[in-house]
C-alpha cells in the first residue's frame, strides 16, 4: 500500500564525545580527532539528507535532549530533533521506525556516517517507500546503513541481533523475514566510515573530510 504522506527519514547520530565514538579511527588519529571526524560525518550526512530527501528529516540523537552539538546540528539544517529510546541500537531503531510509520505512513533510519550517500540513492529509497516497498541498504562491512518500512512495524524488529560483526545484514534480513517483513528494494552497498581506509576513500567525494584524510 502506498504511503499517503511523505516518508520520514530518521538520521541516527551519536554525540561526538572524545573516546566514545569512532574507536577504530582513534588508533590512527587519537580520540579528539576521531570525535571531530564523527561530528563532520554527521554534519555532512544530515546536510545531504536535508538537500535530497523529499520528505521530512529528523535527527535521532543519543542523548539528544542534552547534547549541544546534536541540538545545533538539527537547528542548522532545520530538522526535527528526537532522542533515541531503547536499551540497544535495535530497540532504538525499531522505536524510531514505529513512531515514524505511525505519523507518516512510512519511515526509514539512516546511519550518520555515510556522508557520501548520493541524491540518487536517497530519492530511490524515498520513492520506493512512497509506493509501499520496504527498503534496505547494505554496508560493505556486512552491516546496513539504511532500513525503511512502509507499513506496520512488527513487534521484535531488530531484537536479538549481534551488532558490530560481519553478518549483521544477513541476520537482519533473515530475522525480518521470520517476522513476515521482506525488503523488496535493496540499495547499492556503501561503506560506513569506520576505518582510516574508509575515510580516505570517502574524502575523494566529500570535501569536508579532506582536512582529516590529508
Amino acid at each position: 500500500m502506498a504511503a499517503e504522506r511523505a516518508p520520514l527519514l530518521c538520521v541516527f547520530a551519536k554525540a561526538p564525545l572524545a573516546g566514545a565514538v569512532k574507536t577504530r579511527l582513534q588508533k590512527k588519529c587519537g580520540a579528539a580527532v576521531a570525535a571531530q571526524i564523527a561530528a563532520a560525518l554527521a554534519e555532512e550526512t544530515v546536510r545531504r539528507a536535508r538537500c535530497h530527501w523529499p520528505g521530512q528529516v529528523c535527527v535521532y540523537g543519543h542523548g539528544a535532549g542534552h547534547d549541544s552539538f546534536l541540538s545545533q546540528l538539527a537547528r542548522r539544517h532545520q530538522a526535527a530533533l528526537r532522542p533515541q529510546t531503547g536499551a540497544d541500537l535495535g530497540e532504538r531503531m525499531a522505536d524510531a521506525l514505529r513512531r515514524g510509520v505511525a505519523e507518516h505512513g512510512a519511515a526509514a533510519v539512516l546511519g550518520a556516517d555515510v556522508p557520501h550517500i548520493s541524491e540518487e540513492i536517497l530519492r530511490r529509497a524515498h520513492d520506493a517507500l512512497q509506493r509501499g516497498d520496504n527498503v534496505i541498504g547494505p554496508a560493505t562491512d556486512g552491516g546496513f546503513y539504511f532500513a525503511g518500512i512502509a507499513g506496520r512495524v512488527p513487534p521484535g524488529l531488530f531484537r536479538g541481533l549481534r551488532w558490530g560483526h560481519g553478518e549483521v545484514f544477513a541476520d537482519t534480513v533473515h530475522s525480518c523475514a521470520a517476522l513476515g517483513l521482506t525488503f523488496t528494494v535493496r540499495l547499492p552497498a556503501l561503506c560506513d566510515i569506520d576505518t582510516w581506509d574508509n575515510l580516505t576513500a570517502a574524502a575523494a567525494e566529500v570535501p569536508a573530510l579532506r582536512r582529516f584524510a590529508g
